[in-house]
């Protein structure tokens, strides 16, 4: 599994006048992007609420992690807090009281496997007594079910020759209808790695569905092949180093 494969939704917030919005995206990772400055109703006097343009919220997966950190300025004690809706009333997904004057917040929450292929709406919120006294536009997004990755692969079996490197890696299907998968194949299939100039076979593996490959070659660029895909860029591997790289096969 590479690095791409663990999600962190971020929305960066510097809270100060003013209020936020916001638009979806499309697809299986819906992301608000270039948000705007409009709040949903006018803050409440003494609260006041700024969202820096430019943030981006992803939250497409099952154990996504959506990450808020920012600053509130109040007159009285507030709490900051992510708020959600499935269907029915928003619910405080994660919260932060603030002292009186308002302060920073970091707040973190994960999306739990009851709502996946549900549509799920987020929001930031500011409450004072309970009542919500200023929030964001809501971004909506159809949550799909978690990453299935394959198994941790395994060391080179044999010593490697000087001159040789070793790339790790899975084949992935992505795709399908919204809100769409990314898992390890799950049935049984065959790795190539093919020199990326000559196209020469450098080495092949069968692998268990579920399962990585480790394929030990001699340094240099190379082309993978798994499951009828092959990977977008030729893999460049180094001497003596391990190299990750999985096949994605997308479906539509």
């Amino acid at each position: 599994m590479i690095g791409r494969r663990l999600t962190v939704a971020t929305l960066a917030l510097a809270i100060g006048a003013g209020g936020a919005g916001g638009a979806g995206g499309a697809g299986g990772a819906a992301t608000l992007a270039q948000a705007g400055t409009r709040a949903t109703t006018p803050p409440e006097p003494g609260v006041h609420l700024q969202i820096n343009p430019g943030f981006t919220l992803t939250a497409s997966r099952v154990g996504d992690l959506v990450r808020i950190s920012g600053r509130v300025r109040a007159t009285t004690r507030s709490t900051a807090a992510i708020e959600g809706k499935t269907i029915g009333r928003w619910v405080i997904l994660a919260q932060q009281a603030l002292g009186r004057g308002g302060g920073r917040f970091m707040l973190h929450w994960s999306v739990p496997k009851a709502d996946a292929f549900r549509p799920l709406s987020l929001r930031l919120v500011v409450l004072v007594r309970g009542r919500v006294a200023a929030a964001t536009i809501p971004v909506q997004t159809l949550v799909g079910p978690a990453v299935v990755t394959c198994a941790t692969p395994v060391p080179p079996a044999v010593n490697i020759a000087v001159g040789d490197g070793w790339i790790t890696g899975g084949a992935y299907i992505i795709g399908g209808p919204a809100p769409g998968l990314d898992e390890c194949v799950g049935q049984t299939y065959t790795v190539t790695a093919a020199n990326a100039t000559t196209g020469a076979i450098a080495a092949t593996q069968t692998v268990a569905g579920g399962h990585s490959y480790t394929l030990v070659v001699p340094a240099g660029s190379y082309v993978l092949k798994a499951n009828g895909c092959s990977t977008f860029a030729p893999v460049k591997v180094t001497a003596g180093a391990q190299t990750p790289a999985d096949v994605d096969c997308d479906v539509p």
